[in-house]
């Protein structure tokens, strides 16, 4: 019946996986900020991809940001807390050396359910290769 007891055991250790799977009854729950998104007319298969296009989202770019109020006040919040932790120290460049780039990562941050809890800025160091 079975070609070695390896593979006896294999089959029945996916036996087992099996029973708990199915007694445990997992239900995957829709995130809240995707409640309101329906996809109609398509044929479920492995074979397609979903794409989602959002109106609302984080900006990408400093100067986007800084249009709407809500990111300009989050990006001087930002900035007033270096300011005060002394993270930074401004220096002249010395000779011979570049200067390191950074860029501002914009993040609105949701409740649980799906309402706006923050929104958040970073100053990070851009990467090179």
């Amino acid at each position: 019946m079975f070609a070695d007891i390896s593979e006896m055991e294999t089959v029945k250790e996916t036996e087992a996986t099996n029973a708990i799977a199915e007694s445990l009854h997992c239900v995957l729950k829709t995130p809240a900020w995707m409640q309101d998104y329906e996809i109609t007319g398509v044929q479920q298969s492995e074979d397609t991809t979903y794409f989602a296009l959002f109106v609302d989202c984080d900006p990408t770019t400093f100067e986007s940001a800084i249009k709407e109020a809500k990111w300009k006040k989050t990006t001087d919040a930002k900035i007033k807390s270096i300011e005060k932790n002394d993270t930074w120290e401004l220096a002249d460049l010395p000779k011979g050396h570049k200067t390191i780039g950074v860029k501002c990562i914009y993040k609105t941050m949701l409740k649980d359910n799906g309402e706006v809890d923050m929104y958040k800025a970073r100053l990070v160091a851009k990467g090179y290769k």
